[in-house]
């Protein structure tokens, strides 16, 4: 059964603050401007915990969500209306939702390593959960079944390779994200859930070592975390087209893994030195990055995404 036809998916996150990073400017005004892009919620697979801090501050929050067990590796977290946040297990190829108030494990909504295998991201599209696992390469569709996730849809792309992060599109498509050059033709892919075919391959070998991370820009602007070249990287989601990075080889944004927009339009990164913040990427904005949330402070051994919770 083909996936219904998706809504746009915005995807905004969170984060602020300031330290030894930050470029000269007014701290307070941008804490401000960021008050409404939420809640972050960073998975790291490494100390096998998801941890959350303060949009407007950075300051680290009360009650991190806890591993169900010992072999937990959260590789996502994702906020549900409902006041749950729903953890991928890559160890154990699982979904398990938590509260969002107390970071209480809940139930198990679901496992089948015969469909999903190593989950790297999640998303709600509607009333389904849409799961794009590494190893089993491909995209689950989950519809909430008696308080548990039931398969209702699985597309497996050709030649998709080592994925790592997808975007529901408004187009009824989603962009895929890789680092294995999916046979040379691109490392990023669009695909349509519908006629399940390929809709273009794009992001060649030489503007790419590995995509990691995705975001919609308010410029209407894919954003790229690339993790192997430590760049950001532009395209147009039409065409494919590259537009430049609008990070290279800067010491304060090394091996990006992860990336989000917040409301407010600043760019949240998820790197090697934690998460940092560029307040805007618009074309006659000068380029300041600050860091929020240290990763030698929070103990971050293999940080793998950010997201919101409003």
């Amino acid at each position: 059964m083909g996936l219904r036809r998706l809504t746009l998916v915005a995807l905004a996150l969170s984060l602020a603050g300031c330290d030894e990073l930050a470029e000269p400017d007014d701290c307070a005004e941008r804490c401000a401007s960021r008050a409404d892009d939420g809640v972050l919620l960073l998975s790291d697979r490494g100390s096998s915990r998801v941890l959350r801090f303060d949009a407007a501050t950075g300051a680290a929050l009360s009650s991190p969500l806890g591993p169900r067990d010992a072999y937990a590796r959260p590789s996502s977290a994702r906020p549900h209306a409902d006041g749950t946040i729903y953890v991928a297990d890559f160890a154990d190829s699982s979904i398990d939702r938590y509260d969002a108030e107390s970071g209480v494990f809940l139930s198990r909504f679901y496992r089948d390593t015969y469909w999903l295998e190593e989950p790297v991201e999640l998303h709600f599209v509607g009333d389904q959960l849409l799961v794009l696992g590494n190893d089993s390469r491909n995209i689950i569709a989950l519809q909430e079944q008696d308080g548990a996730g039931t398969l209702v849809d699985e597309q497996a792309p050709p030649a998709l390779q080592d994925p790592h992060d997808f975007l529901p599109l408004s187009t009824g498509e989603v962009v895929i994200a890789g680092s294995g050059g999916h046979g040379g033709v691109g490392h990023l892919l669009r695909w349509d859930l519908e006629r399940g075919e390929a809709a273009l391959w794009f992001g060649t070998d030489a503007e790419l070592g590995a995509a990691t991370g995705l975001a919609l820009g308010p410029d209407g602007l894919l954003y790229v975390a690339d993790e192997a070249r430590d760049q950001l990287v532009r395209f147009e989601l039409e065409t494919g087209a590259h537009r430049g990075a609008l990070v290279a080889d800067d010491p304060r944004v090394r091996a990006p893994i992860d990336l989000a927009f917040g409301r407010s339009g600043a760019l949240y990164v998820l790197c090697d030195v934690g998460v940092v913040v560029i307040p805007s990427v618009e074309d006659d904005a000068p380029l300041s990055i600050t860091q929020l949330v240290s990763a030698r402070e929070y103990g971050l051994t293999r940080p793998r995404s950010l997201n919101v919770s409003g």
